[in-house]
């Protein structure tokens, strides 16, 4: 069956099969491939893995792009999540979005941390980015989640309670693996990848994290909030020849 896709300007790519988001930014051009960061699929947001089946309307979001942005604050929240468990296995952890200023997460330590386990955090985040790891959704049930979060109480109150802006809707819950770490969301996030291209080029993904300040305060959850200020968030794509 035929798929045929509407870009912004109006043209159509038509398709024999069911195509991803990152295949389509190919199709169109390989800059385009190499700057993508997540597609819109009629109006709704999602990674470059989701997979196109029928007819749509699709927009490609590169680095230059505000939403992009957004896209990139809201996975590296997933990353700092992802270090701070790391290092303290027994931490509660609640909600992590992306802000005007950067992005930041709930915790709920079982011990106060100290101020030099900030830059322990800080560094376990670089070898995390470093490993390349990839973004995968899933959608799972409502009762397979919550075997999922046994231990974590926000985790299972946002699933108990139907959280839509974490993933939770209704029965069906979405969530998001990147290495052993698994969170909530239903956001788009994104995927980290090595690209291959014609002419024997990669661009190899790299993110920078230049972290300016790090406040410790109250949230409603009643945890300990990691605010990071993102000073800088840079996606280098470095070619070199194979």
């Amino acid at each position: 069956m035929d798929i045929n896709i509407t870009l912004p300007d109006n043209s159509v790519r038509k398709f024999n099969n069911e195509v991803s988001g990152y295949d389509l930014a190919s199709d169109i051009g390989r800059s385009l491939a190499k700057d993508a960061v997540c597609i819109e699929i009629n109006g709704q947001l999602n990674d470059l893995n989701t997979l196109i089946k029928e007819d749509s309307r699709c927009r490609i979001f590169t680095s230059n792009d505000q939403t992009s942005l957004d896209v990139l604050r809201h996975s590296s929240a997933h990353i700092l999540a992802q270090a701070v468990l790391n290092l303290f296995p027994s931490t509660q952890y609640g909600v992590g979005p992306s802000i005007d200023d950067g992005f930041y997460y709930d915790f709920l330590f079982e011990n106060n941390i100290k101020e030099e386990d900030l830059l322990k955090i800080e560094e376990e985040m670089h070898k995390i980015v470093q490993q390349k790891q990839n973004f995968s959704k899933e959608f799972i049930s409502d009762k397979e989640a919550l075997k999922l979060f046994p231990n974590q109480q926000f985790k299972q109150e946002l699933i108990n309670t139907a959280d839509k802006d974490e993933g939770v809707n209704g029965e069906k819950v979405s969530i998001y693996k990147n290495g052993e770490f698994i969170d909530l969301c239903s956001f788009a996030l994104y995927i980290l990848r090595d690209v291959k291209c014609v002419g024997g080029l990669m661009r190899n993904m790299v993110i920078v994290f230049g972290i300016n300040t790090l406040v410790l305060f109250t949230h409603n959850y009643k945890c300990r909030k990691i605010f990071i200020n993102l000073v800088v968030l840079l996606i280098l794509l470095l070619p070199y020849r194979v």
